[in-house]
């Protein structure tokens, strides 16, 4: 029996930093990169550029929905920017909640023994890192935007 391996691209998607996770093998997700926010086009180009070079076959965006569920501001402009993505990337966009996800990667690197001033520069792609995980652990996953 041949296993499949599953490569995903997780998004913390921020007003001025997207964090950027990764998985190879659709069971652990990691910490990849920081991405510096410019300009809408630029973001996606560069999105796309990462699905590209990982040969991702998905890309997970997460949603800060507020406790009750609500979309507030920024959920709606997190949800923009995930139409957008769904529209110009050559794979399927996910969303998932992401509630407490930037303070559960922040935990996590602080138990890694993760220094104070590499947790600053690393906490968008801590974030994103529990965004991916929580994806591929949950049973029911979330919904596609598109092929």
């Amino acid at each position: 029996m041949t296993m499949t391996m599953k490569t995903a691209i997780g998004l913390d998607v921020g007003d001025r930093r997207i964090g950027v996770a990764l998985t190879e093998t659709g069971f652990r997700a990691r910490r990849h990169s920081v991405i510096a926010r410019r300009s809408l086009p630029a973001d996606l180009d560069r999105i796309v550029e990462l699905v590209n070079e990982t040969q991702a076959q998905e890309v997970v965006v997460g949603v800060p929905y507020s406790r009750n569920g609500e979309t507030g501001p920024q959920a709606r402009r997190t949800l923009q920017f995930a139409n957008a993505l769904s529209r110009r990337c050559p794979v399927p966009v996910r969303l998932q909640d992401e509630t407490l996800s930037t303070k559960t990667g922040m935990q996590a690197m602080i138990a890694e023994g993760v220094g104070r001033k590499a947790r600053r520069e690393q906490q968008d792609a801590a974030a994103a890192a529990i965004i991916l995980q929580d994806y591929l652990d949950s049973t029911g996953g979330p919904f596609s935007l598109g092929a």
